[in-house]
């Protein structure tokens, strides 16, 4: 199974196209992409499809800036159960929260990352050795959709802190500024947006925690139903049991698996990861949880997650976070629901 993005997300493209004034359709078709599925519940479009009819339409419309338009779609329904659970949020932290936690069912990825940061919390995705294939544009508008989800609930008073894009500062940059109010680091290590504790922990008007717990149940159940079907999870879980083994080698879960090697490459090189970077992956999360818990020291954590030592820890977690494990411990938090 490839990698996928739900349809209706990608509504996105159809509406910036539609505000150019250009018909959304032979784009979709040229890539390969039924438009009739795209408000479907849980259709699905290959997600190397979709870039490709993104790229195009960055090729004709001449506007450096035009991904910041998606924030013009954002509509609950786009994301159907996930959609609805966020505006029901009890708080922007709570809704950001939930959004990491479900993020796989929109795009097919987990890369989304929440980290308090003093007096701010931070919202970054971690970089990918794919990424070069993403039009630079649909990084625009992945973060002006998601100022547009925050505003939405928050109300359009809402900015950010501060804000971080690896893209290069464009020649509309103004628009950047004037969009997020806020200072901007064009050119940065990783793209995020960084909000005041205060704001994301404010009591939301339209709070519904029912409501929330509702949707909660069928996002909860459409992730494991996705899960069975893709290589990612089935190999995560093999490397969680076996870290402390040793042998984490491509033959060893290969054989576990009871698939060929070169299987189990093509199977993740669709999904679009490597074994490399679900092993980096696997001990990032474990080593959250842990740091989480409290109950186990630095050197504890560094053995059960396969690491020489406890500095070989530190250093790939700094990796990871751009934080120390003490420091992340200090200000550790956990998706909490509603």
């Amino acid at each position: 199974m490839s990698a996928t993005f739900l349809a209706s997300a990608t509504n996105t493209l159809w509406y910036v196209l539609d505000a150019y004034r250009i018909d959304p359709d032979p784009f979709y078709l040229a890539a390969g992409l039924d438009p009739a599925l795209r408000n479907a519940p849980r259709a699905r479009y290959p997600r190397e499809r979709f870039w490709s009819a993104w790229a195009r339409a960055e090729r004709v419309i001449d506007d450096p800036c035009f991904g910041l338009r998606a924030a013009e779609s954002w509509q609950p329904a786009n994301l159907h159960a996930l959609g609805f659970a966020w505006i029901a949020s009890r708080s922007l932290r709570a809704a950001l929260e939930r959004l990491v936690h479900y993020l796989a069912i929109v795009m097919d990825e987990r890369r989304l990352r929440l980290m308090p940061d003093g007096e701010a919390l931070t919202l970054w995705v971690e970089p990918a050795e794919a990424d070069h294939q993403i039009p630079p544009s649909a990084f625009d508008a992945f973060w002006a959709l998601l100022m547009a989800m925050c505003r939405y609930i928050a109300g359009d008073e809402l900015y950010p802190v501060r804000a971080a894009f690896r893209r290069p500062e464009p020649p509309c940059a103004a628009r950047f500024y004037g969009y997020f109010r806020c200072p901007i680091e064009f050119g940065a290590a990783a793209d995020l947006l960084a909000f005041s504790q205060a704001a994301v922990d404010a009591e939301l008007p339209a709070a519904n925690p029912e409501l929330a717990h509702f949707n909660d149940q069928i996002l909860t159940d459409y992730l494991a139903q996705l899960d069975q079907e893709r290589m990612i999870p089935r190999v995560k879980a093999v490397l969680m049991s076996d870290l402390q083994a040793g042998d984490l080698s491509a033959e060893r879960i290969a054989e576990v698996l009871q698939l060929s090697r070169r299987t189990l490459q093509r199977k993740l090189a669709d999904e679009g990861t490597t074994l490399k970077a679900l092993l980096e992956e696997v001990r990032r999360e474990l080593a959250l949880r842990y740091l989480e818990d409290g109950s186990l020291s630095l050197s504890e954590i560094g053995f059960l997650l396969g690491f020489a030592d406890q500095s070989a820890f530190s250093r790939a977690f700094k990796r990871w976070t751009g934080c120390s494990p003490t420091g992340y411990r200090e200000n550790a938090g956990g998706y909490q629901g509603a």
